[in-house]
């Protein structure tokens, strides 16, 4: 087992004890500074502990959240699901950032994150919700013996290349092919949270570069080794700049040159809104600045050579095909049919041709109807997958009694085909109602147990 001594700290002060190791954080003062979902993990390691573990044991507890909470009892993959946040600009990292900061004792947990770009990133387009990373890279620490983590500028959605080896992030598990969520029950630095396979290996193949991707991984990793702070006045500023010096203050012929709609620039102009990061490197491209200077509004342009790269325009893969009259009648039809129960509003769209959005704004009512039948579907679903596991489970109760056994959780577990439905809350809650019965049995030669 690993033994990690408390960090000294900047001014030769020794940290205090904490509850959790207190790890130094890798990368810090570089491009490639690590992640708090991969310093988590990396932490789970050193308690020897599963990274869900350590959540649901200890970081949820400390959290007290109700929705943490529900997922502990329940055991779901809400969080999981959505636990890139953690590395963000939302609430949630600055909630993780300052537990991690408090059990650890740490400093500059917060640099693990995009916390410090709060005021002038949203959101939206910032991170990605799977992993990405250079096999080469994690090669590379295992050879040299550095500790293996998944630094945060694989994370960030505009990033697709290493620059260290200039190849292509990768996004699927080469053992498996599956890819993997940014934090798991099973997350582990370097490997693949599905079979557990080594993520790494020496390239053996040349990739071609685009130079728009290079050029983007090259400008956000300069704005990560920069520790200034940005604030969303200067981005008004920035675009003041620029739509006053190449369109005379002329905010739609701007918008026509960096071919973003006009009402979007406004709300940037304004302060509304933030761009996202990919308009952001797309017109510091346009005008040949890096995206320190736009963020801090110290401009000077004509930096660097410009490279051709188009926005993404945004899909609609789901138009609506046919008239809204026959959207009404098929959609009517569609409500009354028996065999339809089961569909949900989004499938019911797809399957008359319609945008989901199109369908609840003229016909609500249908698809509030819709939505009502298929819940109780699934609700009852749900009622007749539960009472078919509780009459697996008093079957197997009673298969032990009449062995002559002492009935217990896990002789029952071994007598049932699918061991897993006991981790259902319902089904552990009518086991105990069973054992507690059979244990007040006046009669110890009964047979037959009723739920």
């Amino acid at each position: 087992m690993l033994v990690y001594e408390a960090e000294v700290i900047e001014d030769h002060i020794m940290a205090e004890s904490s509850r959790l190791y207190c790890l130094p954080p890798k990368g810090k003062g570089s491009a490639y500074i690590e992640s708090l979902s991969s310093y988590i993990s990396r932490l789970s390691e050193a308690h020897c502990l599963k990274t869900g573990t350590l959540f649901s044991k200890f970081l949820f507890p400390y959290m007290d959240k109700h929705y943490m909470n529900q997922i502990i009892v329940k055991g779901g993959n809400g969080f999981y699901k959505h636990a890139h946040t953690i590395n963000g600009v939302t609430d949630t990292a600055i909630s993780f950032a300052e537990l991690i900061t408090n059990l650890t004792g740490s400093f500059g947990i917060e640099d693990l994150t995009l916390l410090r770009f709060k005021e002038v990133m949203p959101n939206r387009g910032l991170l990605k919700t799977r992993k990405a990373w250079c096999p080469a890279c994690f090669e590379d620490m295992k050879r040299n013996k550095i500790e293996i983590y998944e630094p945060l500028i694989w994370l960030l959605q505009p990033v697709n290349i290493c620059l260290n080896h200039q190849i292509k992030l990768e996004e699927q598990c080469f053992n498996c092919s599956q890819p993997n969520l940014i934090v798991s029950r099973r997350s582990r630095p370097g490997y693949c949270e599905h079979c557990n396979g080594w993520l790494g290996h020496s390239i053996t193949y040349t990739y071609e570069t685009d130079d728009w991707e290079m050029v983007k991984t090259i400008r956000v990793a300069e704005l990560l080794e920069n520790t200034g702070l940005f604030r969303k006045k200067d981005i008004c500023r920035s675009l003041g700049q620029l739509v006053a010096r190449f369109s005379n203050s002329n905010i739609t012929d701007f918008s026509r040159k960096v071919e973003i709609p006009k009402t979007t620039i406004w709300s940037w102009y304004s302060g509304k809104n933030v761009p996202t990061i990919e308009d952001v490197l797309r017109i510091c491209n346009k005008f040949g600045i890096s995206l320190i200077d736009f963020y801090s509004n110290k401009l000077t342009f004509e930096k660097f050579s410009v490279i051709h790269a188009k926005r993404k325009g945004k899909v609609n893969s789901n138009n609506t095909l046919n008239t809204l009259c026959e959207i009404g009648i098929k959609a009517r039809i569609f409500v009354k049919s028996k065999e339809t129960e089961s569909v949900t509003v989004t499938a019911m769209a797809k399957m008359l041709s319609c945008n989901k959005k199109t369908l609840y704004k003229y016909f609500d009512k249908l698809c509030k109807v819709q939505t009502i039948r298929s819940r109780q579907y699934r609700r009852d679903l749900h009622e007749i997958r539960l009472a078919k596991r509780q009459k697996e489970v008093e079957t197997a109760l009673l298969n032990i009694i009449n062995q002559g056994h002492t009935p217990s959780l896990q002789r029952v577990s071994r007598n049932l085909k699918k061991p897993g439905i006991l981790r259902s809350p319902e089904v552990r809650v009518k086991f105990n109602i069973l054992f507690t019965e059979l244990k007040n049995s006046k009669y110890r030669g009964e047979r037959k147990i009723i739920i």
